[in-house]
């Protein structure tokens, strides 16, 4: 470690520098090594075989409560990621082809128990391959989130093999616990300071069903819809990708015939959260707030809402790792 990066890290730091210097001096490695030993047993890279069917790779996600898993051929070289966007763009065209068979789940998983998890690689066009050495700093790393806005990055070894998928939110959980409350001076600022988030809000009604959210997060190839009351638009809650792991862990393909507001309710009390989550920031909201608000609730996006509660923007941890980038810069 550098005597520069050394300063950084033992207090010799100027204001501002404290966040530069662990994003020069930690690694990709080391966030995997830290997200691993959070699990006991330490986990493993949970991954799929490309000849394996759709179902079971599904079905192994939901069980493990992930969301993405990095898929190998025959000779384990790493083909692509599969998350759970790829496969409703599979489901929705299955539902196209035959005219609405989304609704008999026995014909649901009669065909996904046969189709291999190849064909659904990337079908939504939202998770590119996008790998990333180990050995890289975290300032790299994060510059790749703010360049190419990935969803996740894969973590290839020395020999250049696939060993770990790094979420942007592990690494801004990484980055918290090693600041240990220095702030630095990105922390204080708002998101308007910032300029993070995107516009506009895709939103769904509470009474439509979840399979109008799903063809709509297809359409507009957004990973997550909010929710909104219909009378007013006030915000409600929010419906990700991921969130159809909830169908399959239950094997009810009629749950996607429910409205949003309903299935929300369902989601929240299988997974012992809020049943009536609250996802609002204000623009004047400092970025600590906004990343705390984010690992307190366990979600990878927060909205920013207006006076009258109307979301106006989301923020996400790619946003988040943007931000950090273009400061340090």
């Amino acid at each position: 470690m550098s005597e520069w990066v050394l300063s950084k890290l033992t207090g010799d730091a100027q204001p501002g520098d404290f966040l530069e210097g662990i994003l020069k001096s930690y690694k990709a490695h080391d966030v995997v090594t830290w997200q691993e030993q959070q699990e006991r047993p330490p986990a493993s890279l949970i991954l799929a075989k490309d000849t394996e069917d759709v179902l079971t790779v599904c079905e192994r996600l939901s069980t493990s409560d992930i969301s993405s898993c990095p898929v190998f051929d025959a000779g384990d070289n790493c083909i692509g990621i599969i998350d759970f966007s790829d496969v409703v763009a599979y489901l929705l065209k299955m539902d196209c082809q035959t005219h609405g068979s989304l609704k008999n789940g026995n014909t649901v998983w009669e065909e996904l128990g046969t189709v291999p998890i190849s064909s659904a690689v990337d079908l939504s066009k939202r998770n590119p391959k996008v790998i990333v050495q180990g050995n890289a700093f975290l300032l790299e790393v994060l510059r790749v989130f703010e360049k190419d806005k990935p969803r996740r990055v894969l973590v290839a070894d020395e020999q250049g093999k696939v060993v770990a998928v790094l979420a942007p939110s592990a690494i801004v959980r990484f980055l918290m616990i090693r600041m240990k409350g220095k702030y630095d001076n990105i922390m204080p600022k708002t998101v308007t300071d910032l300029g993070i988030g995107s516009t506009p809000v895709t939103s769904v009604k509470k009474n439509q069903s979840l399979l109008e959210a799903m063809h709509l997060m297809h359409q507009t190839r957004h990973s997550v819809l909010a929710v909104v009351d219909p009378t007013n638009g006030e915000l409600s809650g929010s419906i990700s990708m991921s969130d159809i792991k909830f169908v399959f862990q239950e094997r009810r393909f009629p749950m996607l015939m429910s409205s949003c507001w309903k299935y929300i309710c369902e989601m929240r009390e299988r997974s012992d959260n809020e049943v009536f989550p609250y996802f609002g920031v204000q623009n004047a909201d400092q970025l600590h707030m906004v990343i705390s608000k984010l690992l307190a609730t366990n979600v990878h996006h927060l909205y920013v809402v207006n006076g009258q509660q109307q979301p106006i923007k989301v923020v996400s941890f790619t946003d988040i790792c943007g931000g950090l980038a273009r400061w340090v810069k």
